[in-house]
């Protein structure tokens, strides 16, 4: 009995630590894995539609950032892990890792190009660009959530972040 002198009864878990809950909200990765296929599908479709380089960059962001939009619970799951504890399998999180490998090559080939320098694709570039547009992104669902990509007030700025990552990682002279 809890209370009493001498025992202690530990408290039932009703959080979403608790693994039923957390198997139950993620589908045993099903819902992450769909999410993040969706969302490489997305980003496959901006890369389709453009040239070569940092149009290719642009236009795979914008459409990943139209999709988290348009699908503002899923992002949370993928891009913000509000189920404590959950780590989505290897299987779950493969799109992902193709989303990386997408977006390398494109700035590879930016680099190639002469569009911005090749430590661009390195995990540092990557990683700013991820902080960048995934600010944006966040800034987006948490505090302007009923807008749409186009009038949001902070996803009409996406295309700011490019033109301050090129700065980051100006071409060789």
């Amino acid at each position: 009995m809890s209370g009493s002198p001498g025992t202690s009864a530990a408290p039932r878990d009703t959080s979403l630590r608790s693994e039923p809950i957390r198997t139950m909200i993620v589908d045993d990765h099903a819902l992450f894995r769909r999410g993040q296929q969706a969302n490489l599908e997305a980003l496959r479709e901006g890369i389709r539609g453009a040239a070569p380089g940092m149009d290719a960059v642009a236009g795979a962001m914008e459409a990943t950032g139209r999709w988290a939009v348009a699908n503002p619970a899923l992002a949370q799951l993928l891009f913000w892990r509000p189920v404590p504890g959950y780590q989505p399998s290897a299987d779950a999180f493969a799109p992902a890792r193709q989303i990386v490998d997408l977006l390398r090559s494109a700035l590879a080939d930016a680099a190639a190009r002469g569009q911005v320098h090749p430590d661009a694709a390195t995990d540092a570039g990557m990683e700013l660009l991820s902080i960048m547009h995934f600010g944006i992104i966040s800034q987006h669902l948490a505090n302007d959530p009923g807008s749409d990509w186009d009038h949001g007030r902070y996803t009409r700025r996406h295309r700011e972040i490019l033109t301050l990552f090129i700065s980051a990682y100006p071409p060789p002279a």
